[in-house]
């Protein structure tokens, strides 16, 4: 048996160090007497303990060295895994290391020949350009036709409910589009001939556009509106 310090020595560890990995449970003394404390090291716990240092200088980490050496009849093929993900790992960093290395000696160079270490500035141009409106969200479910406001609102938020509830269509639709605002700024939007006739509907007949429909369209058909297909688009 070894001493902690012989020990330590070997391995070129500090007994601190060796303290700490017996406290985490990582390489624990073959042997302590219970008389004074002093801990001992059986020789062949010394490829223990070199493996694991061979595995801190691939930066593992303390608990997956632990969980390599615990990992039993799966020791080999675990640590075999565990190596080849490193192995990625440190090429990734490395390939880093070498653009970084690189953008050094350009910079290097351009201080050395009178240039601004932000001269490839120089090079890029920014321009703000506008876009015209598109088509961002398209959204296409099976709904209850009493359901309808609601299932919009939670797809696209308000104003929608107020908008697709509201008694009085038409104005809801031109306040939507900006009737509030001067002539000449309302917003376009395609469903604002449907919201119309709706509203003429709605004052014609003193009812909403699905009892019209119930009464006038579906009861000829005989078939009950339980369900209303509905496909909505957002144009914001």
């Amino acid at each position: 048996m070894l001493s902690i310090g012989a020990f330590s020595k070997i391995c070129k560890v500090s007994t601190k160090t060796l303290r700490y990995y017996a406290e985490i449970g990582l390489i624990l003394p073959g042997e302590i007497n219970p008389e004074n404390g002093y801990r001992y090291y059986a020789i062949e716990q010394l490829e223990t303990m070199l493996l694991i240092i061979r595995l801190k200088s691939y930066n593992f980490s303390l608990e997956e060295i632990k969980q390599i050496i615990e990992s039993g009849e799966l020791y080999e093929e675990k640590l075999y895994v565990a190596l080849a993900n490193k192995r990625e790992e440190i090429k990734r960093l490395l390939h880093e290391q070498e653009k970084r290395l690189h953008q050094l000696e350009c910079d290097l160079s351009n201080l050395k020949n009178g240039k601004s270490i932000m001269s490839y500035l120089d090079d890029i141009n920014v321009e703000f350009v506008e876009v015209p409106m598109m088509c961002l969200l398209s959204v296409r479910k099976m709904v209850q036709a009493d359901q309808f406001s609601d299932e919009y609102g939670v797809c696209f938020g308000n104003p929608y409910p107020k908008y697709f509830s509201s008694e009085d269509w038409v104005r809801s639709s031109l306040d939507f589009l900006g009737g509030n605002g001067k002539i000449g700024k309302f917003k376009y939007a395609p469903i604002i001939g449907i919201d119309i006739l709706s509203g003429i509907l709605i004052k014609a007949t003193g009812k909403s556009v699905i009892e019209f429909a119930q009464d006038n369209l579906f009861s000829l058909l005989e078939s009950t509106p339980s369900q209303v297909r509905v496909s909505v688009v957002d144009y914001r």
